[in-house]
């Protein structure tokens, strides 16, 4: 069984042995949810709690499980992998859901950028907003200005412990200081 598929089940058993290999995979809710959505589907079992009964599982993981399926899709791609996503952060999400709507959720998810950890994609759908500190290493460029004397000048000095990343963008900084500085400084 592929991650992202979950395949219909000729029968009782082969849905029972699925469930085992996804229990044995640790398997995210959302694909635990997805898979019992699709054997609810199939009919092969009446409801949430004789699902939940026959596999061993607790009801309230099962619809936990099927809560975090149902998330909206542009919710769930916005996690670089949906294997992130907790039974906490799908409560977060479906409260968040629940209490602004499922467009406000949705439009913050656009927002997120690629690649990014699932502590910084729960901050921006909670949020809004991308908090600088919760970027990847990888993307923060830690810098400090100060100001200096030398030669009988003062200059604004940039220290950097990634100096090499910053120096083929000092064109575009000189510009953007220029654009900004002066609606700063009124």
């Amino acid at each position: 069984m592929n991650k992202g598929e979950i395949s219909n089940f000729p029968d009782l058993d082969t849905a029972i042995a699925a469930h085992r290999a996804l229990v044995a995979a640790f398997a995210s809710p959302v694909r635990m949810g997805r898979f019992y959505l699709k054997v609810l589907e199939q009919n092969l079992y009446p409801t949430q709690a004789a699902l939940a009964r026959t596999l061993n599982v607790s009801p309230s993981r099962v619809s936990r499980s099927i809560a975090a399926a149902l998330l909206p899709m542009r919710v769930l791609r916005s996690f670089s992998d949906e294997d992130h996503i907790t039974f906490e952060i799908a409560g977060a999400i479906s409260k968040l859901i629940r209490q602004h709507g499922k467009q406000l959720v949705t439009s913050r998810a656009l927002s997120v950028p690629g690649g990014s950890s699932p502590d910084v994609v729960k901050s921006i759908l909670l949020t809004g907003k991308i908090q600088a500190e919760c970027l990847r290493s990888e993307e923060a460029v830690l810098f400090s200005l100060s100001v200096c004397r030398g030669h009988g000048r003062r200059y604004v000095r940039l220290d950097s412990p990634n100096i090499d990343r910053i120096v083929p963008v000092l064109a575009r900084l000189e510009d953007l200081m220029r654009a900004f500085l002066p609606t700063l400084i009124r």
